[in-house]
């Protein structure tokens, strides 16, 4: 699921109503890498805000898509598998003080999109509003080179390898989150000290598909996860994997991370970081699925912004 691009559908015809205040202003010209979404709920005068930001401290390895924008086109890159990345179709694009034009080459279909800035200067795409609910997209200025230096090279071995079986394994601290890599066909090991009858709240946090195993002493797997599927309230967009684990006996129990399809995908590597945290069961609580599976929108990785909007 964190995989999963981008779910928002382009609208043409943007009401500007209700509680929403917009600025205008600057241009867009220039290149632009996406940071995140903001969804808005009004009803009268009370509004709820919810924030799906990426955290560039957690991968570096795939930034976000990056946007060029000149008087007549706009261009997508996004990173692909490493040594590797791709420019995605052009589009002619013409703009107003407050809008886009957008007509995709080889497509009929032509697009408009809403914009401003905010007080940070970044440029924000209305890309959905009904006057008591707004999508938008962020985009923040980037002055680098394209492609950026770290869309070219393979993931390199973190300072804690070799961590790849129990005997090997990382001693891990509660409440601290750890940085770690993971190439295409690694594994890494940690080392918890867990005691009997505490809960034990174990994240995996990133930005590309990975799985989260919990071993005990004698090797057997007790716990697995591959998608967030305890569906846990209130934990980060950056949450690949979750487990809430409560311990039976004292002693060392080995929470091990390793990519989706490790051996076929080569895509699925990148930074991530790891966290314990020790929990009490009762204050747990967890969201509908379908409400997690639908707003889950920060910046992915392999993100191939235009054809989710022009060819919808």
């Amino acid at each position: 699921m964190k995989k999963t691009l981008f779910a928002a559908v382009l609208v043409l015809g943007f009401l500007f109503v209700g509680c929403f205040d917009n600025q205008f202003g600057n241009s867009p010209k220039g290149s632009w890498t996406h940071i995140g979404n903001v969804e808005t709920y009004c009803n009268g005068d009370t509004s709820i805000t919810e924030e799906y930001f990426y955290k560039p401290e957690i991968d570096q390895y795939y930034i976000a898509a990056i946007l060029k924008i000149t008087d007549n086109e706009m261009i997508g890159y996004y990173n692909d598998d490493g040594e590797e990345f791709n420019i995605d179709t052009m589009y002619t694009v013409s703009y107003s003080d407050d809008s886009l034009y957008l007509s995709a080459h080889g497509y009929s279909d032509n697009g408009t999109i809403a914009y401003y800035f905010n007080e940070n200067n970044n440029m924000v795409w209305i890309i959905e509003d009904y006057g008591d609910y707004k999508n938008e997209w962020h985009f923040e200025k980037f002055n680098g080179i394209i492609p950026p230096d770290s869309w070219l090279g393979y993931i390199e071995a973190d300072e804690y390898e070799t961590d790849g079986d129990i005997d090997h394994a990382t001693d891990i601290e509660l409440n601290y989150a750890q940085s770690h890599t993971l190439s295409s066909n690694d594994s890494d090991y940690y080392c918890l000290q867990a005691n009997e009858g505490n809960s034990y709240l174990i994240q995996g946090m990133g930005y590309f598909q990975f799985e989260l195993y919990l071993y005990d002493q004698n090797g057997d797997s007790i716990a697995h996860d591959s998608n967030n599927d305890l569906r846990i309230d209130g934990l980060g967009d950056e949450t690949e994997t979750v487990l809430l684990w409560t311990c039976e006996a004292d002693g060392d129990y080995y929470p091990m991370v390793m990519p989706t399809n490790r051996y076929t995908l080569s895509d699925h590597e990148g930074y991530y970081q790891i966290q314990v945290t020790e929990v009490d069961t009762n204050d747990i609580e967890y969201c509908e699925p379908e409400g997690c599976y639908t707003t889950i929108y920060g910046s992915k990785k392999v993100l191939n912004l235009f054809d989710n909007i022009m060819n919808k």
